[in-house]
């Protein structure tokens, strides 16, 4: 699960996601690393449809008494796997690259909605591969004793966001939209 913050909606968001194998699945796995690497590329079981995947990644040893600690980073992507690359050379043949790529994109956040808004544009943190993912949402009002209760329609779908509808100009400030976008990617 990644955490992460989005100052444009001023709300904390999650992506996570979970996958098996096959054309459009996501991978978990473990990969050996040489003593000296700095990098290594990375080759999936089986293509991905398109390169908007998320790579969650880190090195891993079991067996050195102190080991290094290093910062992994994505250098590349294609349909057919990635690079993962590092600061310093590995100091023994102990490493291994630990990734997951899931096949399913989730973000789920909450933000806030102006006072009288009868719908609220949400931009998405992370771009969705296609507009065929999953929204789900509804209001969130912890503030006032008599709150609206609201049908949510989803009027417009991109891949970087999505616009809620609703019936009635909301009455307060003190709602915000709680929503979970989900898609294969």
């Amino acid at each position: 699960m990644v955490f992460a913050y989005d100052a444009v909606q001023q709300s904390w968001i999650i992506a996570s996601g979970s996958g098996g194998g096959g054309a459009r699945a996501g991978f978990a796995q473990q990969v050996s690393l040489s003593m000296g690497a700095t990098f290594v590329n990375v080759l999936f079981p089986s293509a991905l449809p398109n390169t908007s995947y998320i790579v969650n990644a880190m090195l891993v040893n079991l067996s050195d008494s102190s080991p290094q600690f290093q910062v992994v980073d994505i250098t590349s992507q294609s349909t057919t796997g990635f690079t993962a690359s590092w600061n310093f050379p590995l100091d023994t043949s102990n490493y291994a690259l630990g990734y997951i790529v899931p096949q399913v994109l989730s973000q789920i956040a909450q933000v806030p909605i102006s006072n009288g808004a009868t719908s609220v544009t949400v931009v998405l943190p992370i771009p969705m591969a296609s507009t065929a993912y999953v929204v789900t949402a509804n209001m969130l009002n912890q503030t006032d004793a008599d709150p609206q209760f609201q049908n949510i329609l989803v009027t417009n779908k991109t891949t970087t966001g999505f616009t809620a509808n609703w019936s009635t100009s909301l009455d307060t400030a003190n709602y915000n939209l709680a929503y979970n976008v989900a898609g294969y990617q």
